[in-house]
């Protein structure tokens, strides 16, 4: 009779992605689904396909495919490794290397709420100035904003235009990023 050895599995001391991605830390820090853009590509909306495009930051890798696993993926999790660079992971990764949680004093959670606060002001004052630099470039392009179809095919077919989506983004953007994108783009086309 065989006698059967049983070895421990090695310890991992390293982050998963670190073999992948590079030296962590990581954040995880938003999400991207490729199937809306390229569904809007497919119905011949280029235009709400540039608009979702628009929204996905430069990736280092991960745009279509895992930057951990390479396995093809449409919704895209962005997360940011510890020297700034983005890479787009599946959720299935994501969900696998959980990053393990550490208890925060209370001096460090009341540092984090005071850097968050004077975070959400600078942000909430950028997206002001840049609701009143689209609202103003609305108003100067009405005629020829008016003439463009919405970005979403389901809108543009019952009439609306490209001057509404950009109203409405006016009124209830709370994205300074993709706002800010927006903008460029529109001046670009213009």
């Amino acid at each position: 009779m065989k006698k059967i050895i049983q070895q421990k599995a090695p310890e991992i001391t390293a982050h998963p992605f670190e073999r992948t991605l590079g030296a962590g830390p990581y954040r995880f820090i938003d999400t991207f689904n490729l199937g809306e853009a390229l569904s809007a590509l497919g119905a011949g909306n280029v235009m709400g396909y540039d608009f979702a495009m628009a929204r996905l930051p430069n990736l280092e890798a991960g745009a279509g495919t895992c930057a951990h696993c390479h396995h093809s993926i449409s919704f895209i999790c962005i997360v940011r490794r510890g020297d700034g660079k983005l890479y787009g992971v599946g959720s299935d990764c994501i969900a696998k290397c959980g990053l393990p949680y550490q208890e925060l004093s209370k001096l460090q959670k009341a540092k984090k709420a005071h850097e968050k606060k004077l975070r959400d002001a600078r942000k909430a004052a950028k997206l002001e100035a840049l609701k009143k630099d689209l609202q103003r470039f609305c108003e100067q392009n009405a005629e020829r904003l008016k003439a463009d179809p919405h970005p979403s095919a389901g809108l543009s077919s019952q009439g609306k235009s490209l001057l509404d989506y950009l109203e409405w983004m006016v009124k209830n953007s709370k994205s300074v990023n993709f706002l800010g994108k927006i903008l460029k783009k529109v001046r670009g086309d213009i």
